[in-house]
């Protein structure tokens, strides 16, 4: 599953012809190229989907940030969305710049691992691992798009987004479900503070 199979199943559900790239010079590939990485990002960050929603313990970086805060910390390079950010499990302030966060509070040098700054993401996973429900979604999406922008098929592609939007739609609302049906197995011993700990829990708590 790649990004151009889901957007030739939406150009052939729209009575369009498929495309052989990104960059073929046809008005497909043009419309395509252009909305497709939005119309992911809306999908992927529009709901904390268990396949690409994550857990890190954040790297503190050396630099200062501007006042009012204190530290700057490095966020993932494939992050789409900051959704949380912890300490102890309790939430802090903080400011996104970019590829990083700056906060007013950092790790305890005497106890880092219990301390550290954990962050709630929502990654930019490939095509292969989306689950069908999510793959749908976007693919609707598409159809929409195309709709709208190639045909003129204005009443079709509201129709599509109706049944997309993340409040009403029904699509959405059935995809969220079987999301949140799924069973995510956790290993115990991985957790973003053992990995401070490169994966083996601290001391006190293997007495």
């Amino acid at each position: 599953m790649t990004d151009l199979s889901l957007i030739n199943a939406a150009l052939t559900r729209t009575g369009n012809d498929p495309i052989t790239s990104l960059s073929d010079g046809t008005t497909e590939s043009e419309v395509a190229a252009q909305n497709y990485a939005e119309i992911v990002g809306q999908v992927l960050g529009g709901y904390p989907w268990r396949f690409c929603t994550t857990q890190q313990a954040l790297n503190l970086l050396v630099e200062r940030p501007p006042e009012p805060y204190l530290y700057s910390f490095q966020l993932p390079n494939d992050v789409l969305l900051l959704r949380d950010l912890r300490q102890c499990g309790m939430p802090i302030e903080y400011r996104q710049v970019g590829q990083t966060v700056q906060t007013r509070t950092k790790p305890s040098d005497t106890d880092p691992a219990t301390t550290a700054i954990v962050a709630t993401m929502t990654m930019l996973t490939p095509e292969v691992s989306w689950p069908p429900y999510v793959r749908k979604l976007v693919t609707m999406k598409l159809e929409a798009l195309f709709l709208r922008a190639i045909g003129e098929r204005y009443a079709e592609a509201d129709a599509r987004d109706a049944k997309v939007d993340p409040v009403t739609g029904t699509e959405w609302r059935t995809a969220t479900t079987q999301d949140a049906q799924q069973a995510r197995v956790i290993n115990p011993w991985h957790t973003p503070i053992l990995g401070v700990h490169g994966g083996r829990p601290p001391r006190s708590w293997r007495q």
